[in-house]
């Protein structure tokens, strides 16, 4: 039978992936000891993911296209792709694995195998629905966590000569997915998360216009009304359009307290804001924090979003 999803209710916190630690290349995480929450993550990331599913059910949503997963599944995420996840079951198991470009020149025939396969790069073959036995599969990952665990090069070398059999096992053995029915206004939330994101990504480029920050002027870009866009995204995400704005605006100026010298002046013109004033007011108001504190005492988080 087939199944009409909606896009993501009740969402949380609206949190993308910024990672505070900056040296790492490949990271691999056993979803039975690691929280898996509902996220929404429209952003830019520096990695690329695989999310292996053994145990769970969940709600997908992948660009314009909406999975249902209640059996076990490969996911392949560009870093540029749009995803969100609504969790279904209080048990889940599995690994997810994020990678950075390093890794794949590190291990340039995991990189060859990943171009001929097309799991990031064919949206078509990016969900692959396992329908056959994965013990294999199971025991590639825990050896892959191993070795990241032991440290070192070789592990890293390791690790990608693991990753490439997790690879042909899942071509092997798996089932492109076919995605669900959504509604019309999924297309909408995308096209806005898209745009928003577009938008942020300006941030600091030479010769950039000035970032936009109002509901009213994405409603303008989307060609609709503000209070139907607002309507829109508050069903399919929880959110009002308000909010994502302001989240999305919070997110970057983390990033940029963190991962640049900038001045707080120079942030808060680059964010949209009039002077330094009104940021630090509204990012303490948003994290109970002033910046120049966010900056000096923020530490490396357990609990990851993608």
């Amino acid at each position: 039978m087939e199944k009409k999803i909606d896009f993501l209710h009740d969402v949380p916190d609206f949190v993308p992936v910024r990672e505070t630690e900056k040296d790492w290349v490949f990271r691999v995480f056993d979803r039975t000891r690691t929280t898996c929450k509902n996220y929404l993550s429209p952003n830019r990331r520096d990695f690329y993911l695989i999310l292996y599913m053994d145990k769970g059910r969940g709600v997908f949503t992948f660009g314009l296209k909406t999975y249902y997963i209640d059996e076990p599944t490969i996911v392949f995420v560009h870093p540029s792709d749009i995803i969100s996840w609504k969790n279904l079951a209080t048990e889940n198991s599995g690994y997810f694995c994020m990678i950075r470009k390093p890794f794949l020149d590190l291990n340039p025939s995991l990189r060859m195998l990943l171009d001929r396969y097309g799991f990031f790069q064919d949206k078509e073959r990016s969900i692959v629905k396992l329908n056959r036995e994965v013990e294999k599969i199971n025991r590639f990952f825990e050896r892959t966590e191993e070795e990241i665990i032991s440290g070192g090069t070789d592990s890293l070398l390791a690790a990608g000569s693991v990753l490439q059999m997790i690879l042909i096992e899942t071509f092997r053995i798996g089932q492109f997915a076919t995605a669900a029915k959504t509604d019309s206004g999924f297309g909408l939330v995308h096209h806005f998360l898209e745009l928003l994101e577009k938008n942020i990504s300006q941030i600091g480029k030479e010769n950039a216009e000035p970032i936009v920050t109002t509901a009213t002027a994405y409603a303008e870009m989307l060609s609709v009304h503000p209070n139907y866009l607002n309507t829109v995204l508050k069903s399919h995400t929880g959110q009002s359009l308000g909010n994502h704005i302001k989240n999305r605006i919070l997110e970057e100026a983390k990033v940029l307290l963190l991962y640049t010298d900038k001045s707080l002046l120079e942030i808060s013109l680059l964010l949209g804001f009039s002077d330094q004033p009104n940021f630090s007011y509204f990012f303490k108001h948003k994290t109970g924090i002033t910046p120049s504190k966010f900056r000096d005492s923020q530490q490396p988080e357990d609990n990851y979003h993608f």
